[in-house]
């Protein structure tokens, strides 16, 4: 059924004034909408501007830089949106009023479809009304209520436009040859593509329908064709990184554990799913008020059941389709905690790609019910009015049946029109001292990182009850900043986070008592990982019996009869006066003792009374002899810290929900005393205070994100890959004397296989001037006058997608392997390093091959691209433009023959 285009255009007017209203406080507040988790709109127009332009690469220099495989064109339209002046508060605006009208307009087309395929004659206001019910509750549903507040606007982008996919797609089976609903179904899938997960539901949901329809598969290949050459710019990236994806979560043994935790705690229960809200239930129950619950309860319950049923009952595989689809939605959104949970270890257990898309975000696997109960809904509306037409004849009784209806709709999205969703979202406007600390600090060299602390950046000037506490949640201003950071809740990564906890550690701990007096008669020490060494001085002035209590602050430790470790010094022989002994406490978590707990001795003589307590001990992790501050952040290439005041930590240590170290004072972060640290500071200087937020700068800094290292030192870490490792590699490896920033560098274990023989070289031996340009985050030319053989070091984060050839073979040349590679091996703890074995004038050039992929298949993308616009324009096929192509023909037939009438003529 064609639905008419007033009816079409009358609908857009009622969903963007429902949209308006729904949303109507949000809308009029000044400042930009922000968001609990992912919602990173940037305020400023600049902010928008680095924001589409970072969405172009497939590597991020932030957080120390790490990669990915999609390029998002919505993002770039974002960037767009800021290079003409638009700022965050448009922005954001629009994307929220337009994902509702899009989600009402996308629905009641496709509603409008399903219902003319089905039955005959003209469209009536029946129909016409069926369809705007369905598209009235896709446009407010309660998982789209929940996923506004969760902000993360690829997905419900696609949520907006996937009915409109499956409209031309059904257009698309309807039809008897190849047309113009081909491609713009491809053009569908495309902006859906932004999110992989979308892409996948929205393909799974076409090939069923497919199935179904049995006849329509070459229809379906038709357009899965024309999307895969449309989309091979980011197709062709997934391809080259699939498997470095893989080989990550195949490493980390926590991989199943995770998933299965992930779809349980993250799935919704099957009553979340029946009444179309997911996960997220909490949000959308806080808005309705107790007094009103079971009204909205017996509502949604009447309509859902209701819809289904009716549904069920028609003989048309077109509509049955629908409920079941719904059915089998809710089944498998529910992972763990539905029917199919015998089902979902085997799907998500281990690596592949559908484990990998939806075990850590399974709340995804809701939408393509509430989709499929939009559609049940507006098909069984209709056919109760039809059903009531057929037996009363009455205009009015059905009237009033269509507004019982419309009522109970109301009720079921009701929570949408408190205009604010229930005040889990803010406006927010970029502080006033952001733009100035922005200003003195563009401009610095290539590489130079701001460091803000706290480094978590949950603003407190965002004031939802959720936020405002401490939180996860996302701040564009830290994410979008002129320059980069070391760490963003964004980071795909661990490292990063890990070395950020550490460094606020080290910066804002108090480690005193930590650290053993000179004289100490017992001092604790960690030895490796699992192993604990006490060192017992006998001070009395005769031979004793003594014994050690070990007690761990974190914990009772289980086994034990107090809840502490006892043992007998020399195992139990008499100690001579001034001598000493060693006791080591192996395998601490089979006693019960954890890394990162906190442990403290007692010297006991043989009555039991304590002679002295020891110095505490933080299980598994080194502390430094020495702290310097501008060396750490040098190393990390941080040039500037900005301090601030209007953020509440969301991890580590000094959160307000911690965990905090026992043994250390129990500081929450604190704006003073962090300013008096930095104060005290040697190497920091004070460029502004604006009260709230404060600029220094790191006078230790000096570029060093590209540099050569004539030697590789072997820095064996306590704890390697776990936690404490990235601790005790600050504390082991870099705060040492014998380690320069910019100069030395250092591996765990060695360069490792496949890197040839390393060469240790003396400083004074090879000198080597490196000049790095940094063409875009994915490419780097390195111009090198080397006396002889060094060690080429990138300070972002280690990814084997990195690759550095001598010369420059292009980038299709690296992508194809034209070139021979540098040896490549992980440097500093995270770093990339290249083994270059030749001195001389030189020019390395490293490539992500990514991005190499990426550019291949925009090529084959914008030629696609061309090809189908043409074809909307000018349809080869459509009989409609028989004439003009008669006439088309006619007038190259004319110039075929001057033609050919010269050349024979000139012959």
């Amino acid at each position: 059924m064609n639905c008419p285009r007033k009816a079409v255009f009358f609908a857009a007017v009622a969903y963007s004034a429902i949209g308006f209203f729904s949303l109507r406080t949000i809308l009029l507040s000044n400042g930009t909408i922000g968001h609990n988790w992912d919602w990173s709109i940037p305020p400023t127009s600049g902010g928008l501007l680095r924001y589409g332009y970072s969405s172009s690469f497939t590597w991020i220099p932030s957080s120390l830089g790490y990669g990915g495989t999609l390029i998002s064109p919505l993002q770039m339209l974002l960037g767009v949106a800021g290079a003409i002046g638009w700022d965050g508060s448009i922005v954001s605006k629009m994307v929220l009023f337009g994902t509702v009208v899009t989600s009402g307009v996308s629905m009641y087309l496709l509603s409008t479809h399903v219902i003319g395929s089905v039955t005959h004659g003209p469209t009536d206001i029946r129909k016409l009304f069926a369809a705007f019910l369905s598209g009235y509750f896709y446009s407010l549903s309660p998982f789209l209520y929940n996923d506004l507040i969760g902000g993360a606007v690829t997905q419900f982008t696609t949520y907006a436009v996937f009915p409109l996919c499956l409209f031309f797609y059904l257009r698309a089976l309807a039809a008897e040859r190849f047309n113009r609903d081909v491609i713009w179904t491809s053009f569908c899938l495309s902006v859906i593509a932004i999110s992989y997960q979308s892409l996948i539901i929205a393909g799974s949901v076409m090939i069923l329908y497919a199935a179904v329809r049995g006849h329509s598969i070459k229809r379906l290949l038709q357009i899965l064709l024309v999307s895969f050459w449309l989309n091979a710019y980011w197709i062709s990236s997934t391809i080259e990184s699939y498997g470095v994806i893989v080989q990550r979560y195949a490493t980390s043994n926590s991989f199943s554990t995770s998933a299965l935790l992930n779809l349980t705690i993250h799935a919704p229960k099957f009553l979340q799913g029946f009444y179309g809200t997911g996960y997220w239930f909490s949000f959308f129950l806080a808005s309705i008020p107790s007094s009103f619950m079971p009204a909205w309860i017996i509502a949604t319950s009447l309509l859902v059941g209701a819809s289904v049923a009716i549904s069920l009952l028609k003989p048309r595989r077109q509509l049955a389709f629908w409920p079941i689809l719904f059915l089998i939605s809710v089944a498998l959104a529910t992972g763990m905690n539905g029917p199919l949970s015998w089902l979902v270890p085997a799907l998500f257990a281990n690596p592949n790609p559908i484990a990998l898309l939806f075990s850590f975000n399974p709340q995804r696997l809701v939408s393509p019910s509430v989709l499929a109960l939009a559609v049940t809904l507006g098909v069984s509306s209709f056919s109760i009015l039809e059903s009531l037409r057929k037996r009363i004849q009455s205009r009015f009784v059905i009237g009033v049946l269509a507004v019982l209806l419309l009522i109970m709709t109301t009720i079921w999205v009701g929570p949408f029109y408190n205009g604010n969703l229930g005040g889990a979202v803010d406006t927010f406007q970029a502080p006033s001292w952001y733009n100035e600390m922005s200003e003195l600090t563009n401009g610095s060299s290539q590489g130079a990182r701001v460091l803000y602390l706290p480094m978590s950046h949950s603003p407190s000037y965002l004031q939802t009850s959720y936020q405002a506490t401490g939180h996860q949640g996302g701040d564009p201003l830290v994410d979008n900043s002129v320059l980069s950071t070391i760490v963003t809740d964004g980071a795909e990564q661990r490292g990063p986070q890990q070395f950020a906890i550490s460094l606020e550690n080290l910066l804002y701990g108090d480690f005193q008592g930590f650290y053993p007096t000179n004289n100490s008669a017992i001092v604790l020490a960690t030895l490796n990982f699992t192993s604990v060494r006490i060192t017992v001085v006998n001070s009395l002035p005769h031979p004793a019996l003594l014994g050690v209590n070990i007690y761990d602050l974190n914990r009772f430790l289980p086994g034990t009869v107090y809840g502490f470790l006892t043992d007998k010094v020399l195992n139990g022989l008499p100690v001579p006066a001034n001598s000493s002994s060693v006791i080591i406490i192996n395998q601490t978590q089979a006693r019960g003792i954890q890394a990162g707990d906190v442990l403290v001795g007692a010297l006991i003589s043989s009555d039991g009374s304590v002679l002295e307590m020891s110095n505490k001990l933080i299980a598994g992790y080194i502390l430094p002899r020495s702290f310097s501050l501008s060396k750490l952040l040098s190393f990390f290439d941080v040039k500037y810290v900005t301090l601030r005041g209007d953020v509440v930590p969301n991890f580590g240590p000094f959160s307000p929900n911690g965990p905090n170290i026992p043994g250390l004072p129990s500081y929450n972060w604190n704006y003073s005393r962090a300013y008096g640290i930095l104060q005290d500071t040697s190497g920091l200087l004070l460029l502004k205070d604006w009260e709230i937020a404060s600029l220094w700068e790191n006078l230790s800094y000096k570029p060093s994100l590209v540099y050569a290292a004539t030697r590789i030192e072997t820095c064996n870490v306590v704890g390697e890959g776990a936690d404490a490792g990235y601790f005790n590699t600050l504390s082991q490896c870099v705060l040492p004397n014998s380690f320069a920033v910019g100069e030395s560098a250092f591996v765990s274990s060695g360069p490792g296989e496949g890197t040839g023989s390393p060469y240790d070289l003396n400083p004074s031996e090879t000198v080597v001037e490196v000049h790095a340009d940094r063409v875009d985050p994915t490419e780097l030319v390195v111009h090198i006058q080397a006396s002889g053989p060094f060690y080429l070091v990138f300070s972002e984060s280690f990814d084997p997608r990195w690759h550095a050839f001598l010369g420059d073979p292009g980038r299709l040349g690296a992508l194809v392997n034209l070139a021979v590679e540098l040896p490549h091996f992980m440097v500093n703890g995270f770093g990339n390093g290249w083994l270059v074995s030749k001195g001389g004038t030189l020019r390395v050039t490293a490539y992500y091959s990514t991005q190499s992929a990426v550019y291949v298949g925009s090529i084959v993308s914008i030629a696609t691209l061309l090809a189908c616009l043409g074809f909307v324009l000018l349809d080869p096929l459509d009989p409609r433009l028989r004439n003009l192509r008669r006439l088309l023909k006619g007038i190259s037939s004319v110039m075929m023959r001057r033609v050919g009438f010269t050349v024979e003529y000139g012959s």
